[in-house]
């Protein structure tokens, strides 16, 4: 039990200092424009609207409502800043690894 403790604890200190200065990271012109700076439903934060055009729409020639939620929900909670979308990415990269890792403990 202690071992997972210490591999955990480890494997989220390096994720951190891997990614930590993600959030000082401006947009990029890659895909942000079209999945939030230029994206209206998005910027608008979590409305039932919102909700509604993430589950029919195929914006990006993709569908996918969670990450259309997801989006909304950063911007909810902490505006339209970068930072809050990296900072998003930051963390879920951090649960990725750590489930990940008891997965794969599991597995062997």
């Amino acid at each position: 039990m202690m071992r997972r403790v210490v591999v955990s604890l480890l494997l989220v200190i390096a994720t951190v200092a891997v990614y930590a200065r993600v959030a000082t990271f401006d947009f990029i012109n890659f895909d942000d424009p079209g999945y939030v700076r230029d994206n209206a439903q998005v910027l608008n934060g979590l409305t039932q609207e919102g909700v509604v055009w993430a589950f029919t729409t195929t914006r990006q020639a993709n569908w996918h409502p969670l990450t259309w939620l997801s989006l909304q929900l950063d911007v909810e909670l902490g505006g339209a800043s970068p930072r809050v979308f990296h900072t998003t990415n930051l963390v879920l990269h951090v649960v990725s690894v750590l489930l990940l890792f008891l997965l794969f403990e599991r597995m062997t």
